[in-house]
């Protein structure tokens, strides 16, 4: 037989040692016999470099979710040794919509056990025991007004108590948020010790926007009641001396935060020093975070759970988007899940194994995973979970943070979303301008809408119109819209008369159907109410830019005339009236061409009745044609020679049209527009100029290849 050469017997003596000691590692983990049967769910726990103090007991702690399997009160909570010893432990704080905190005190500073539940009938546990070291802190939404004594104070923490935010472990009494929710109108209860490292007098001062309480050993040491901000403490002067000997303290700092920026902090002057500073975190003693395991059930290897974590809150207009990230960590041995299917009470759900879910404003939602094993077995599981309106995201990832948000939530099925949800998204997709994904959501709830015979929703249908005129310049399209809107909403619709409005402005601007706006923008007079006068103003203009495209000079200058009254023009817009052109046209000869052109539509907003002089058509017309928009030159001034054949700004007119019907390769409509401009002019050498003009339009017309007809 071949013997094996050393160096390989090493090799494979040294990898078989690694084999058992890591299997040795699962034995000890699997070998570990359930503690009791009347406890059905249990955790693993592991405690990793902690480390021991000569002066504090060893203290760590865990969060997990139960996922409906603790009693009410978590009282079936035990925490045990490897052996199936029971570990000095309480819980801390625990509510079914968000977690269960544990502290325990471990042997070692290398610990593992677990954490029992899962016993409907299990009595109290021993509750002598109390964590004597690290510092804990709940928060929770304010319920009441009393902030100016400890009394008043007592009675807003009992009522608050209703209504958790949250509970943790922190390092010191530094904060300038909640960690756990909102951080305007909440209590914050900080419960932990301190380590005194000489006898003497120390003075134990707050700083704190709002009210604040602090006990030291049980004795109400300092107070700062009242609404109030940090101007009066920052340098200590809210303090108050205590006597203390060497060695651990307990401290409870509470604090009520109402609006303005939330301010926590626990100050302190030792014996001998004059000058204050901050506790720091190796002021107090400490406590070791560790992890709670998979649930693990009693006679069933399959786990079903998963993990929800809160990342972060956008908001705008007035809406909040708060960012969880979600986790399928569900499994047997050897069957990971194959499958996840998550409703997440929202109206939203997701295929993903671990998805990204943007919940629309604070509450609290049923979650429910369905997951499939690689086996094919499909098991279910519900937690609920409280979303709160968390700290925003960094400001200087927020452009490509909402962006991302916009993105995501412009792929959810709105079908099961509350109206608010839905607004909420809108809002977002219009800040950041997903043209696209508007029209998606916007023709999805008005096909929603109709379905059911509900409401119109006056502000989707004209965001949709507006996405459609001037995102996608399809204004048949816009029509249809407004159309179908205007034949579904109720006599009692408070802002149907808005729809009319942009049906009729449509029609003005873009379709050139003048007949057709004015019915419709007079059935909006007809329904704005009389003190609307920023929309009487609006429907008036319309009306008569109608009239005006109609060439009735009459009946435009009436509703122009009643816009401007609507108005109430003051003495010095009067003044300014005659400014308007010359900045326009000082702007214009500078090169300023968008400003020339916010000129003259501030111009004509203020005072339409002046686009029926040909002076401000024929600065709209240069301008137009400086931002080489010939089309819109063409019809303006096309108009305003019609308007007035023989007003004193007509030929002038007339030559901005021919070279914006040139620059369109309109060459026999240019020479027609050159050739009347000619003929109203009676110095020789400028009608010559004009005829030169003309035969280079038609060298220029001879030359050029025919374009198509126009539509």
């Amino acid at each position: 037989m071949k013997s094996i050469p050393t160096s390989s017997r090493l090799c494979g003596l040294l990898l078989f040692s690694l084999v058992l000691l890591v299997l040795a590692d699962q034995t000890v983990w699997a070998a570990s016999a359930w503690w009791d049967p009347q406890w059905k769910v249990r955790r693993r726990i592991e405690l990793r470099n902690a480390r021991r103090s000569s002066y504090a007991p060893l203290v760590a702690y865990f969060q997990f979710r139960d996922f409906g399997n603790l009693k009410k009160d978590a009282s079936d909570v035990r925490v045990v040794d490897e052996q199936g010893k029971p570990v000095p432990s309480r819980v801390v704080f625990y509510h079914p919509r968000l977690y269960c905190l544990v502290a325990f005190e471990p042997e070692d500073t290398a610990w593992r056990g677990y954490v029992y539940y899962g016993n409907p009938n299990a009595p109290k546990p021993d509750s002598s025991w109390e964590p004597r070291s690290g510092l804990f802190l709940r928060t929770y939404r304010r319920k009441g007004d009393g902030l100016n004594n400890w009394q008043q104070m007592q009675d807003t923490i009992r009522r608050s108590f209703a209504e958790p935010d949250g509970a943790g472990f922190r390092a010191s009494i530094f904060d300038g948020y909640n960690p756990f929710g909102s951080s305007l109108d909440y209590v914050s209860y900080y419960d932990g010790w301190f380590y005194a490292s000489r006898t003497g007098t120390y003075r134990i001062a707050t700083i704190s926007d709002d009210a604040s309480f602090v006990f030291v050993d049980n004795k109400l040491v300092t107070q700062w009641p009242g609404v109030h901000g940090v101007g009066g403490g920052m340098h200590g002067e809210q303090g108050g001396p205590v006597d203390l000997p060497a060695g651990a303290h307990h401290v409870q700092y509470y604090h009520v935060q109402l609006s303005a920026t939330a301010v926590a902090e626990l100050a302190w002057t030792l014996p001998g020093e004059k000058l204050p500073r901050v506790m720091m975190p190796n002021d107090y003693l400490p406590a070791f975070e560790t992890e709670a395991g998979l649930q693990e059930f009693l006679n069933d290897p399959i786990t079903v759970e998963f993990n929800a974590t809160p990342l972060g809150t956008l908001e705008y207009g007035g809406y909040r988007y708060i960012l969880w990230r979600f986790g399928d960590v569900s499994g047997a041995p050897g069957s990971p899940a194959a499958a996840s299917q998550w409703d997440f009470g929202n109206g939203l759900t997701s295929n993903a194994r671990g998805p990204l879910v943007w919940f629309l404003h604070p509450g609290d939602y049923e979650v429910t995973l369905r997951t499939t094993l690689g086996r094919g077995e499909t098991r279910s599981v519900k937690q609920w979970i409280r979303v709160a309106d968390l700290l925003q995201l960094d400001m200087s990832a927020k452009p490509d943070a909402f962006d991302r948000a916009a993105l995501a939530m412009g792929e959810y099925s709105i079908g099961g979303l509350s109206e608010d949800d839905r607004r909420a998204i809108l809002t977002l997709l219009v800040y950041r301008a997903k043209n696209d994904t508007i029209e998606k959501l916007c023709r999805a709830w008005l096909d929603d809408v109709y379905r059911k015979k509900s409401p119109v929703p006056v502000d989707v249908v004209l965001e949709l119109g507006r996405v459609l005129t001037d995102g996608r310049k399809k204004y048949a399209d816009a029509e249809a819209v407004y159309d179908e809107a205007t034949r579904l909403l109720r006599p009692d619709d408070t802002f149907g008369y808005q729809v009319y409005l942009a049906l009729g402005e449509l029609r003005v601007r873009y379709l050139k159907k003048y007949d057709a706006a004015i019915v419709a923008l007079e059935i909006a007079r007809q329904q704005v109410k009389a003190k609307n006068e920023i929309y009487r103003r609006r429907i008036a203009i319309a009306l008569g830019d109608a009239c005006r495209a109609k060439l009735a000079r009459k009946e435009a200058r009436q509703h122009y005339q009643q816009a401007e009254q609507l108005g109430q023009p003051s003495r010095e817009d009067a003044q300014l009236r005659s400014s308007y052109g010359l900045t326009a046209e000082s702007f214009l000869a500078r090169g300023d061409k968008a400003e020339a052109f916010e000129k003259l539509r501030t111009w004509a907003e203020r005072f339409p009745t002046d686009k029926l002089g040909g002076y401000w058509s024929l600065l709209m017309g240069r301008c137009l044609i400086a931002l080489q928009r010939y089309d819109d030159a063409s019809d303006e001034l096309a108009l305003a020679a019609k308007l007035e054949p023989f007003g004193n700004y007509t030929r002038d007119i007339l030559e901005e049209l021919g070279q914006a019907y040139a620059s369109q390769r309109r060459y026999s409509e240019a020479i027609e527009a050159l050739r009347s401009a000619a003929n109203l002019l009676d110095d020789p050498t400028k009608r010559k100029s004009l005829d030169e003009r003309i035969a280079q339009i038609q060298r220029e017309a001879a030359a050029a290849t025919p374009l198509p007809p126009r539509r």
